[in-house]
């Protein structure tokens, strides 16, 4: 397994509306393939068969990927051969998990993975895509009236759906765990991917989150209050959202 910085030549940057995005490769993780010789546990920490290529992007007000924002031309290595696609056509790479975006929305980071054996080589390839960014230059806040947990009170304010202590989930599924769990609960239902920032009040009283669960447009969070009467929801949001498609050509290596 190798871990690469890359000082790498940029091919190609792009100039696109308003805003100048440039995408440089930064690290490389290239792991060979050992079959099912070793354990779990034996393994090297990190280990994953194929290889992984992490990208910086430098922009401004970016806010995020767009879902499914990442396509691939071709993946080259040394002899000139396209292993973006197996010889069905089915897409021989994904987008790694955990993309990210700087608070300042200059930078962002994400990652190209295969499961493809090309240790050795991975450092040299040449790759051509496009990845399309989400920016915002408009943030607004709204904030919601005090709803009645005992009663599982709604309100729908802007895009967004807010119920507090809700017996379900937008899927129908139950929200009450049972057994210890005496959490508060707000369910918030709307275009989630454009939430910057979201806060709770419960009782005149700041109440944080001890995380959430849902899918793409509807999460239920955890409170760390554990009882309470009125909750209020405050939540920032990105109000003019676009997206950029990205273009890069890039070759690895000095």
């Amino acid at each position: 397994m190798k871990y690469l910085l890359m000082a790498a030549v940029l091919v190609a940057a792009c100039t696109l509306g308003a805003q100048d995005f440039v995408v440089k490769p930064i690290m490389v993780q290239d792991c060979a393939p050992i079959g099912e010789s070793l354990k779990f546990d034996e393994k090297p920490m990190g280990y994953e068969p194929g290889f992984k290529i992490f990208f910086l992007i430098t922009g401004k007000d970016m806010t995020g990927f767009k879902k499914d924002g990442l396509s691939i031309e071709y993946i080259k290595g040394k002899d000139g051969k396209d292993i973006s696609k197996s010889r069905t056509g089915k897409e021989n790479y994904k987008m790694g998990s955990f993309p990210k975006v700087s608070d300042d929305g200059k930078k962002a980071t994400f990652s190209i993975e295969s499961d493809e054996d090309v240790f050795g080589s991975a450092e040299s390839m040449q790759i051509r895509g496009k990845i399309t960014m989400v920016s915002s230059t408009k943030s607004e806040t709204l904030t919601s009236k005090e709803l009645d947990a005992t009663k599982n009170e709604s309100q729908k304010t802007g895009n967004f759906t807010v119920t507090a202590n809700p017996k379900a989930d937008a899927d129908g599924m139950m929200v009450d765990m049972g057994g210890n769990d005496k959490s508060l609960k707000v369910s918030v239902q709307g275009p989630m991917e454009s939430i910057s920032n979201i806060s709770f009040v419960v009782d005149g009283k700041e109440s944080k989150s001890n995380g959430w669960f849902g899918m793409d447009n509807s999460r239920t969070y955890t409170l760390e209050a554990t009882k309470g009467n009125k909750v209020t929801v405050k939540i920032s949001y990105w109000a003019d959202m676009k997206d950029t498609p990205v273009p890069f050509d890039i070759k690895l290596g000095k």
